[in-house]
């Protein structure tokens, strides 16, 4: 989410940005003004995420959104999003998102 505006916008490594969630749904509105669509996001559980170089001592580090599909270790400006549960290859992570989804 974007604090400047309040609404829901793609995951991004951006200051004014903070983690509500994982989208249910996908939801497009492109055609639409600020508002006019509503999204369900999940605040708990488990989601599989890429990150650029996945080992184990990444296991239980917080994870920072570096886009809407991709975490990091670090950020420009540390969007947390939760901490890393499982390592499923060398670039890929599970995160529980529980304690950062506002």
């Amino acid at each position: 989410m974007d604090i400047g505006t309040g609404y829901a916008s793609v995951g991004a490594d951006t200051a004014s940005a903070i983690f509500l969630g994982v989208a249910v749904e996908k939801a497009d509105n492109s055609d639409g003004d600020d508002g006019d669509i509503r999204i369900r996001v999940y605040k708990t559980g488990v989601y599989q995420y890429t990150k650029g170089t996945a080992v184990a001592g990444d296991l239980t580090v917080q994870a920072y959104i570096r886009d809407d599909n991709t975490v990091a270790l670090s950020t420009t400006n540390s969007v947390k999003c939760g901490f890393i549960v499982d390592i499923i290859d060398s670039s890929t992570v599970k995160v529980r998102i529980d304690h950062d989804a506002q």
